[in-house]
């Protein structure tokens, strides 16, 4: 889902400002350089930048990447994919051609990988690329970039291709480097919070190290405040468990995972499964700031945000005015990512004091049992 959309899902990265004295002419000679182009004619695949605007033009007039603040872009991918049943179908074909040729003998592996290669060659020559695009949107005097997929391979792919032409190395915004690059934080939670980290470094390699606790404290703390959240008296905002949530425990080396969705607000279902040990994996919350409502899946790395759904854009800004919608969607999307680091840093600042485990764990446990 582009992160445009009415429902958008991206992962998240910090992003050094470059150091250029020109920033126009950087961006100008990155996107000649790094746009996309059409793969060979036996080529799998070709990656680039194109527009966001229409991710079929590679030109970017007038220099139609900047908006306002921000760097928006498409990273297209075309590929070519012979699916597998054709692949065996012809395959098969070739080798009973082959076999009838040399009185019934099986070909040699050699031969094998021979006549693979040719089929493959051959099915590839009469296939038509297939195009996507993932929306990327960047914003320099922040230090942020978003990346509309949270799929590894799709990942790997764009930041490679990032790296190459930008000369710039995005860091994931997840839960662990969240709370290390917290500013707000004090020192002595900064070095308590190293401490930890050292002697749970085996929950980090199993990505449930803070980012668990955190779903979980902020279902129990939506509960406990009643969805009625202020953080000071300039900070109120409606903070409540959405309609899904998916649980998980490792037993003999086994996952067992319960997923729970429905209009059911009590969760029940969830609230079993946390009784028998399991942890959230993934929910969904919904938080309402002023008049506007949003909805997101939050998982336990807490980098990807998943299914987020604005309030609708202002119906003015109709299709004659694509800046005005562009814009007014990045401010929605701000706003919710404020909130959301609003909450992950107080929960932080709870996590890391003395109270955690002589006050609020205590009281997650009874809450649990209620």
């Amino acid at each position: 889902m582009p992160i445009l959309s009415s429902s958008s899902t991206f992962v998240r990265f910090t992003v050094e400002k470059p150091l250029v004295s020109d920033l126009a002419s950087y961006l100008a000679d990155v996107f000649k350089q790094g746009a996309f182009k059409d793969p060979e004619p036996l080529q799998k695949q070709s990656a680039g930048f194109s527009s966001i605007d229409n991710m079929f033009d590679t030109e970017f007039p007038y220099a139609n990447y900047e908006k306002g603040e921000y760097i928006a872009f498409n990273f297209r991918i075309d590929e070519r994919k012979i699916p597998s049943t054709v692949f065996k179908q012809f395959l098969h074909k070739a080798e009973t051609e082959y076999r009838k040729k040399h009185e019934g003998r099986r070909p040699h592996r050699n031969e094998w990988n021979d006549i693979k290669d040719s089929v493959e060659l051959k099915l590839l020559s009469q296939m038509l690329p297939s195009p996507k695009a993932f929306q990327v949107i960047w914003s320099p005097s922040s230090g942020y970039l978003l990346f509309g997929s949270t799929q590894e391979k799709i990942i790997d792919q764009f930041l490679e291709y990032f790296e190459k032409y930008f000369k710039l190395y995005p860091k994931p915004k997840d839960a662990l480097t969240s709370a290390l690059e917290d500013k707000k934080l004090e020192q002595k939670q900064k070095e308590f919070l190293t401490r930890l980290i050292a002697s749970r470094s085996r929950e980090l390699t199993e990505d449930i190290f803070l980012g668990s606790e955190f779903l979980l404290w902020l279902w129990y703390f939506s509960e406990t405040e009643k969805g009625q959240i202020s953080f000071d008296k300039d900070t109120h905002f409606e903070l409540f468990v959405g309609n899904r949530m998916t649980l998980e425990q490792t037993v003999d080396g086994k996952k067992q995972r319960v997923v729970c969705s429905g209009p059911d607000s009590d969760m029940a279902e969830a609230r079993m499964a946390l009784k028998e040990g399991k942890q959230i994996k993934e929910a969904e919350y919904e938080i309402t700031i002023g008049e506007n409502r949003y909805s997101f899946i939050l998982d336990t790395r807490l980098w990807a945000i998943k299914s987020l759904k604005t309030p609708r854009i202002d119906s003015s800004l109709d299709d004659d005015d694509p800046e005005g919608r562009f814009f007014e969607k990045m401010y929605l999307i701000e706003e919710a990512l404020k909130y959301i680091d609003l909450i992950y840093h107080h929960f932080l600042t709870l996590r890391l004091s003395i109270s955690w485990e002589r006050d609020i764990v205590p009281d997650l446990k009874k809450w649990i049992e209620a």
